[in-house]
């Protein structure tokens, strides 16, 4: 069976748009990666260098992080921006 001219136009069209589409999807994924992806994972360097001498100054008081081992609340304050430690190490609130 023979397609007339326009149903072949059609299917030509239409696969025309479907690989534009494909294109689009393709390059959409690859700018997000590339990007997005590369600004997260330095917005995360940054934040831990923002962190990092908090746990210099933790860890220096302590000799280990022994004293972690069963303190949840104190991992998370240590990594919180809005306490501060205080000279043996400790947390106090700003």
């Amino acid at each position: 069976m023979r397609l007339a001219i326009s149903a072949r136009l059609q299917l030509a069209i239409l696969g025309v748009a479907a690989l534009a589409v494909a294109l689009v999807a393709g390059a959409s994924r690859w700018n997000l990666e590339r990007a997005f992806l590369g600004y997260l994972d330095q917005l995360a360097v940054q934040q831990f260098e923002l962190v990092l001498p908090r746990l210099e100054q933790a860890y220096a008081a302590h000799g280990d992080w022994r004293f972690l081992l069963d303190e949840r609340r104190l991992w998370f304050k240590v990594l919180s921006f809005d306490t501060a430690l205080d000279a043996t190490g400790g947390l106090s609130r700003l």
